[in-house]
C-alpha cells in the first residue's frame, strides 16, 4: 500500500489501487527536469513554491490528467506541458501523490542517464536538463552549466 507521499513509480500504483486510475506506458522514457505550474497555491504542499518551478523526472510510464479529474474527491495540484501531472491529493489532503522526483540530488539524473547509456538504452535528453548537455556532456539535475 502506499504510504503519502508516494513518489514516481509508487504514485501511479497508488492511485491505480486506490482509485482505480490506470498508468500508460511512454513511447519513450520521460527523462529531464520539466517547467511546472502550481494550478492549486493554497494546497499545504505548495506553500512557498513560485507559480512555477522545475522539477525532475524519469519514467516510462504516466497517468493522464482526464482519468484524475474524473475521481470525485482527487485534486490535480500542479503540472507541466512536457511531463504532465505532477501531484495529486485527496480533498481531505490525508493522501499526496508526487510523479516526479523532488528527492533528486543534484547529479542523480546523470547517474541515470549514464546508466541507461551503460545498458545500451537511449533516453531523450530534452534542453530542460542543461543546456550542454551532449553525448559526452551528462546531464545535470539542477539545469545549470557545468564549471569550466
Amino acid at each position: 500500500m502506499c504510504t503519502p507521499p508516494c513518489t514516481s513509480a509508487g504514485a501511479p500504483g497508488g492511485l491505480y489501487y486506490h482509485y482505480g486510475i490506470p498508468k500508460y506506458a511512454l513511447p519513450q522514457k520521460l527523462f529531464g527536469v520539466f517547467d511546472h505550474r502550481v494550478l492549486k497555491p493554497s494546497s499545504p504542499l505548495f506553500r512557498g513554491f513560485d507559480d512555477r518551478f522545475y522539477a525532475p523526472h524519469s519514467r516510462h510510464t504516466e497517468v493522464l490528467e482526464e482519468d484524475i479529474r474524473k475521481v470525485p474527491g482527487l485534486e490535480v495540484l500542479a503540472v507541466s506541458e512536457e511531463a504532465g501531472v505532477f501531484a495529486v491529493k485527496t480533498e481531505d489532503s490525508r493522501q499526496f501523490f508526487l510523479l516526479g522526483h523532488l528527492e533528486y540530488d543534484r547529479n542523480t539524473l546523470a547517474q541515470e542517464y549514464w546508466r541507461d547509456v551503460d545498458r545500451g538504452w537511449t533516453s531523450r535528453c530534452p534542453g530542460t536538463i542543461s543546456p550542454t548537455t551532449t553525448p559526452t556532456r551528462p546531464p545535470l539535475s539542477g539545469g545549470a552549466p557545468p564549471a569550466n
